[in-house]
């Protein structure tokens, strides 16, 4: 039997240390080992990613500030690159993709975050119209769904109180001035709590670092929702030590919760 290889998946940091294989075990131990949460053996088994889509993954990994990889790293974060968001799926997304209707499925998503923030899903390809794609703006999906891992890492910071106010008072400045047509273009961000400020901090995240989910919002996505995105900004330039400090904080709170 050929031996099963984790490097395909990437790690912020050092990947945890699987269980040595015993005299006893029947079976490869890595069926119960779960860092994090995440089914790893399924994982490595089920990617089909090239080793080049892999190779750019790796890079787009390099991009991220160093303030940041410390709380990654230590609440734990998976990125995993796929052939296409199938490789990635579980009987609970049975649904489709979050807030989005009728828009798209999920053969047109090319980016993920799943189990709480700890794994956050890449893909190669995407279907348009029974038409196989190479899937574009890698760096800004990218970007979007690690803000919805970080959002997660120091506490699901998204639907805090303070953030919470900061969404309500943008949120009425759209409704105040937007042109219809513009509010039904941004009602993936306008939806109520928790599926509107998770995905309004992901993409201020991302605007944040440059490049958003749809390219056009990166230029106007901190106008859209400035003081989300001056919320998020103080954020992410917060010093690495109190970045982990929050993550920590968060740890406790789930622990004691």
């Amino acid at each position: 039997m050929a031996k099963l290889d984790l490097s395909v998946l990437l790690w912020f940091g050092e990947a945890p240390v699987p269980p040595k294989r015993r005299w006893y075990h029947l079976r490869s131990p890595l069926g119960k080992f779960r860092p994090h949460g995440l089914p790893v053996k399924r994982l490595a088994q089920d990617t089909t990613a090239s080793e080049d889509f892999r190779q750019e993954t790796r890079a787009i990994m390099q991009t991220v500030p160093d303030n940041l990889l410390p709380c990654l790293q230590h609440y734990g974060v998976l990125v995993y690159p796929t052939r296409d968001i199938f490789e990635a799926l579980d009987w609970s997304d049975y649904g489709g993709p979050r807030g989005h209707g009728d828009r798209f499925k999920w053969p047109a998503v090319s980016g993920l975050c799943k189990r709480e923030g700890h794994l956050l899903v890449l893909t190669e390809f995407i279907e348009r119209n029974g038409y196989r794609y190479k899937a574009d703006n890698r760096i800004g999906v990218f970007n979007h769904e690690l803000g919805h891992c970080f959002d997660r890492a120091i506490g699901h910071f998204s639907q805090k109180q303070e953030f919470l106010d900061c969404v309500a008072r943008d949120v009425a400045r759209i409704e105040a001035t937007l042109s219809p047509s513009q509010k039904v273009a941004l009602h993936y961000f306008l939806a109520a709590a928790p599926q509107g400020p998770s995905e309004i901090f992901a993409e201020c995240f991302a605007a944040c670092r440059g490049e958003c989910a749809v390219t056009y919002w990166s230029d106007y996505f901190k106008d859209w929702f400035p003081e989300c995105y001056a919320k998020v900004a103080g954020l992410v330039s917060l010093p690495a030590d109190e970045l982990l400090a929050l993550t920590n904080d968060a740890g406790r709170a789930c622990i004691k919760s």
